[in-house]
């Protein structure tokens, strides 16, 4: 994991926003090294969504439209389209208010 982002997470935009992928193979201990990262991030000022395997494998639409409806309300845009699954929830996050 980079160690330049803040808390050590796997995406960051802006420096206003930080994205954690936890997978199995690094995630089987007691969530120790996870709650520091996360508080390093939420301590420099980033907030930080958290997402599982499940999350990611059976409803990635529903954990991108998170992530895109935090940073729309940050003021972070970025071009964004829906995918083919039926009832993706991407396209309702780009037209949501900013207010979360």
């Amino acid at each position: 994991m980079p160690a330049d982002l803040p808390g050590g997470a796997d995406l960051l935009s802006a420096s206003a926003l930080a994205v954690e992928l936890d997978g199995l193979l690094f995630h089987r201990g007691t969530g120790r090294v996870d709650r520091a990262k996360q508080n390093a991030a939420v301590t420099a000022g980033t907030w930080m969504l958290r997402f599982g395997w499940q999350e990611t494998t059976e409803s990635p639409c529903d954990a991108a439209a998170s992530v895109i409806a935090l940073a729309r309300s940050l003021g972070l845009v970025w071009p964004t389209r829906p995918c083919r699954r039926r009832g993706c929830r991407v396209s309702a996050a780009v037209t949501v208010s900013p207010e979360l």
